[in-house]
């Protein structure tokens, strides 16, 4: 009675620590949920080229820059977290003519012993104990599951409203694109313009991306002035694959996968 009555007592304890901890693991879950990371691009391309890339996560307490050119004494690449920075170990150079002071020596086998030793023969690789044919079998069953599913055609649809929404999110809150392309041959310049023109068209950017067309251009000549800014977080990107597989076709799939 007295051992199962402290039995009890070590369980509940148990529950209440794993609780406690569940409540002061619960904001920092949160906070690294729904903080965005927060990114911005800022370049120039044509007679002087510059970019500056920035990412911040965690009010800056995870960085990433990129610049180029660099400055002098610089990486152009740099990641910190907190108050450390992270940069590439420097690459010690081997000084020419230098040997060490102890060389290995080779071996001298005589030539008469060289030649009248035996070759050893080659040693054959133990055979492997291979379960391809189960797990074969078990891949095309699943195959055949799923390509025979009666409700595929509308599951794939799902995915490519799922993967729209998804690419939506990474679309950047602030687009300033402008600038002009021009190539030698006047047709590539046509059909660069016209690509723009349905890309911005498709990505409603049509009115933040502004270019212009160098048809006159007798050879490449691009120069832009790009200004991009946004943010993501990885409970706006765990959203659409939340709504997808709560879609009763998607969901049955999986449970019949699952149980298979």
């Amino acid at each position: 009675m007295v051992k199962s009555a402290l039995k009890i007592l070590m369980w509940v304890i148990l529950g209440v620590l794993a609780f406690l901890l569940f409540l002061l693991l619960l904001p920092l879950l949160l906070v690294i949920i729904f903080a965005p990371v927060r990114y911005s691009i800022d370049a120039k391309v044509g007679e002087e080229n510059f970019a500056l890339v920035r990412v911040r996560y965690l009010l800056g307490l995870f960085r990433l820059t990129y610049e180029y050119p660099a400055k002098e004494g610089k990486d152009a690449l740099t990641v910190a977290a907190a108050w450390h920075t992270f940069t590439k170990p420097e690459e010690k150079e081997d000084k020419p003519g230098v040997l060490p002071d102890e060389t290995p020596q080779e071996e001298i086998i005589p030539k008469d012993v060289a030649e009248t030793a035996p070759e050893k023969p080659a040693e054959e690789p133990p055979e492997e104990p291979s379960n391809k044919g189960g797990s074969y079998q078990k891949f095309k069953n699943t195959a055949q599951s799923v390509l025979t599913y009666p409700h595929l055609k509308t599951i794939i649809s799902l995915v490519f409203q799922c993967l729209k929404k998804t690419g939506k999110v990474f679309l950047p809150k602030h687009v300033d694109i402008y600038g002009s392309v021009g190539f030698s041959d006047p047709s590539t310049t046509g059909l660069v313009m016209g690509a723009c023109e349905s890309l911005t068209g498709v990505l409603g950017l049509r009115d933040k991306i502004r270019l212009y067309g160098k048809f006159e251009a007798d050879n490449t000549d691009i120069c832009l002035d790009i200004d991009v800014r946004g943010s993501v977080s990885i409970a706006r990107l765990s959203w659409p694959v939340i709504w997808l597989v709560l879609k009763k076709p998607v969901r049955t799939l999986i449970i019949d996968l699952l149980r298979s």
